[in-house]
């Protein structure tokens, strides 16, 4: 099936069309055949029309056509023209000219043409999740790029055979799974984008699935898998919980594992006399769910003995599942009225997630029932408040009237809510403290002491260290819902930190990560996972942006090792970019510029040249699609703490044809301490531009636009293959290379479990080293 708005009949392709095309840099797929990839371009130039003329595509995986061959080109969006021509000449590895001489239109059959259109349009906000996982890969949680009430379409990285059936998938949205169902791959088209990287489209067929198939585990069955697992629950001391005859259901703890046998500590009323000959015990481990049948061999009061189990069952989560234990101390409460007899009551939170809390029973619960509302809930900790509104019962307690009841949160908008969210993750991870905007000198100490600071961000900070701990203050107390700082170590004198901060409309970068901690496990994996529990909760965090100095060898070997491990092009891409600074010294780019405000005819050429340039995900994530190019939600809730954050956005017009985007990041000096939110994107549209003096007008629209540096220093963001003759004689100095990473939401998810597993096994076994170095 032609998913993406591909041609239909009766499609308008006269050279005005064509000509407009080029001016709107339309999307196209090139079609050579059933057997070879679909390749993603977009049409760079027009000349003539059918029978005489030609057009330009770029840019495109040009290496992938045979020189001078026949081809389907397929406008893709509302225009949905389709041209068969019998020539594509390549010019270079970027570009192709088709030959429009003997280039004639064709009509798709209707009910394809039809089938193309309904699909909802692709935002980002919905993935696909695969819970039992698939084929023991890591990759389970898919971009969702289309969909239907009985379709769907996900971008793979490998491809899934035509008929495979998936017995339970879960397509989630913004804020809650919307609909489990069961899948089954219809078909699978290789395709190659515009930036040559090659991903699969796979259309899934959706049927409905009873809810209690809905919880699919997959087994591990390899002997070594399953012993190292068991050996980092008792490294870690896992919680779980256990089930059994005559005991019911409680918690446990892993004491240890031992090469044959594990000592678990069990709670709850366990009577006397001999254990039950077999158990069922359930631990999250990084994560995942894991669940084991094991015998009891022997117990010693509440510590038991068991069998190691050949056989583990695993379920793999969407994050927003998770359910985080709150400790005691934390002293979470939730209190609600009951009802039944209109009484106020109030009952110690045990367990939590984005939709259900978790409270202690106590006897007089055993009259609740599956359903029951409870009105006006509240979460209260320490000096903070969450109204949850009405509450439902969802779970009981076990016999006994022990255990715990389970309530389920359903007003979906406190998926928003700041300090739910900040609770979660602080219950998440106890070593980390949520920064409250004081102290900012002690951060900077942190910075300067891990050497983060470049030479022009010590020379424009220094000016303005006084009033950026004020706006450093006002951005963490009155505008949460776009920032989190979270440090390691002593909150007066942390050892580590990393801010998080909604700098687009749905995307959130991770900046100023730094880690001096001295300690065995250190603190960069602890900080790690709980800003990614800070943000996985979020509807807005649809993305997740963060940039590394191209020499910043860690932290690539890092991201190499990420997307080697799961396989992430189809959810995390790399963009390389240039950061240049101009010293504010009166230069002459040598020309005038002449340059426009974008209006609404070319915002969508905005978006398009975007991402050409970046990458359709990091173009999005960057909010430069039409609709968001100049961030009026996330201006509104800066402004609502007295800070900037814009982006005007000019075009650069050569001979009569635009020839540059120029896109400024305005936000609060302070704010990012880079200054990279402080900059300018240079992005080019069209070619022709001969001798750099295009470029050279879009400079001097930079120069001339007041600067936001104190020293009066611009800075320019651009793509790599910008050219740098210009630039430098222009006076710009080239300050660093910098790789961008993008992770769509299917990204994040992924990187979390990545993040999870990789520091959790290192926390593991640091916490091991230390405890036999204490004797314990």
């Amino acid at each position: 099936m032609v998913t993406d708005g591909t041609g239909h009949a009766g499609a308008d392709v006269s050279s005005e069309a064509l000509q407009r095309a080029a001016r709107e840099l339309l999307p196209v797929l090139v079609d050579l055949g059933p057997t070879r990839a679909l390749l993603e371009t977009y049409v760079e130039h027009a000349e003539g029309g059918l029978g005489a003329g030609r057009i330009v595509l770029s840019p495109i995986a040009a290496d992938a056509i045979p020189e001078r061959t026949r081809a389907l080109v397929r406008a893709r969006g509302p225009e949905g023209w389709t041209l068969r021509v019998e020539a594509l000449i390549v010019r270079d590895d970027r570009t192709v000219e088709v030959d429009l001489a003997s280039a004639r239109q064709v009509e798709m059959d209707s009910t394809v043409a039809a089938a193309s259109t309904a699909w909802a349009p692709h935002h980002g906000m919905l993935v696909l999740v695969v819970p039992g996982g698939m084929d023991d890969a890591s990759s389970y949680v898919f971009p969702v790029r289309a969909v239907t009430r009985d379709a769907c379409e996900i971008e793979t990285t490998a491809p899934m055979p035509p008929g495979t059936s998936l017995p339970v998938v879960e397509l989630v949205g913004d804020r809650r799974i919307l609909r489990q169902a069961r899948g089954q791959v219809l078909s699978v088209v290789p395709r190659v984008t515009a930036r040559g990287r090659e991903v699969f489209r796979c259309e899934l067929s959706l049927r409905d699935v009873p809810p209690e198939e809905g919880r699919p585990y997959d087994l591990v069955t390899d002997a070594r898998e399953v012993r190292r697992l068991l050996d980092f629950a008792g490294m870690t001391r896992a919680a779980g919980w256990y089930e059994a005859p005559g005991w019911g259901r409680g918690q446990l703890v892993f004491c240890e594992v031992s090469r044959d046998e594990a000592l678990v500590e069990l709670e709850g009323s366990l009577g006397s006399g001999v254990p039950p000959a077999s158990l069922r015990i359930g631990t999250d481990l990084f994560a995942v769910s894991y669940e084991l049948e094991v015998r009891a061999l022997g117990r010693d009061g509440t510590r038991l003995r068991c069998s190691l189990p050949l056989i583990l069952r695993r379920r793999r989560r969407h994050g927003r599942e998770r359910t985080v234990a709150v400790p005691a101390d934390e002293g979470v409460r939730i209190s609600f009225v009951n009802p039944l007899d209109g009484s106020i009551q109030s009952r110690t939170v045990s367990e939590l997630s984005p939709f259900a809390v978790g409270f202690d029973a106590e006897l007089g619960d055993a009259f609740f029932w599956r359903g029951l509302p409870l009105e006006r809930g509240q979460l209260s900790w320490r000096d903070r408040l969450v109204e949850l509104g009405d509450v439902e019962v969802t779970s009981l307690p076990g016999e006994g009237g022990e255990g715990r009841c389970t309530v389920a949160i359903t007003d979906s908008r406190l998926s928003d809510d700041g300090t739910l969210i900040e609770l979660l993750a602080t219950a998440a991870h106890p070593q980390v403290s949520v920064h409250r905007g004081h102290n900012f000198d002690a951060l900077i100490d942190v910075y300067k002491e891990a050497g983060l600071f470049a030479p022009h961000m010590d020379r424009n900070l220094e000016p303005l260290e006084s009033s950026v701990a004020d706006v450093w203050r006002r951005l963490h107390g009155e505008a949460r819902d776009v920032v989190c700082t979270l440090t390691h170590g002593e909150p007066e004198q942390p050892d580590g930190a990393v801010t998080v901060m909604r700098a687009w409309e749905s995307a959130w970068v991770a900046q100023h990560f730094v880690d001096v901690s001295r300690d065995l496990t250190g603190a960069t994996g602890k900080l790690q996972r709980a800003y990614l529990d800070h943000l996985l909760p979020r509807p807005d965090g649809r993305f997740l942006v963060f940039f590394v100095k191209s020499d910043n060898h860690v932290m690539t070997a890092y991201m190499r090792r990420f997307f080697a491990s799961v396989g992430t092009p189809e959810a995390a891409s790399q963009t390389t970019l240039d950061f240049w600074g101009h010293g504010g010294q009166e230069e002459s780019p040598g020309c005038a510029a002449v340059a426009c405000d974008a209006g609404p005819e070319e915002r969508t050429m905005v978006g398009r040249a975007a991402e050409r340039c970046l990458g359709r995900d990091s173009a999005m994530a960057l909010s430069m699609a039409a609709r968001e190019l100049e961030l009026p939600d996330t201006s509104a809730r800066f402004a609502r703490a007295g800070l900037e954050r814009a982006r005007p956005c000019r075009l650069i017009e050569h001979e009569g044809e635009v020839t540059h985007v120029l896109l400024e990041e305005r936000t609060t000096p302070g704010v990012n301490l880079t200054w990279m939110l402080n900059a300018t994107w240079v992005l080019p549209v069209h070619r022709g531009d001969r001798g750099g003096a295009a470029l050279r007008r879009a400079l001097a629209d930079v120069l001339a636009r007041p600067a936001q540096a104190p020293t009066g220093e611009r800075f320019v963001n651009a793509p790599a293959g910008l050219d740098r003759d210009v630039l430098r004689g222009v006076g710009f100095e080239h300050i660093a290379s910098v790789e961008m990473f993008v992770l769509n939401r299917a990204g994040v998810h992924q990187f979390f479990q990545y993040a999870t597993r990789r520091y959790g096994e290192l926390d593991a076994r640091a916490e091991r080293r230390q405890r036999r170095s204490r004797g314990g």
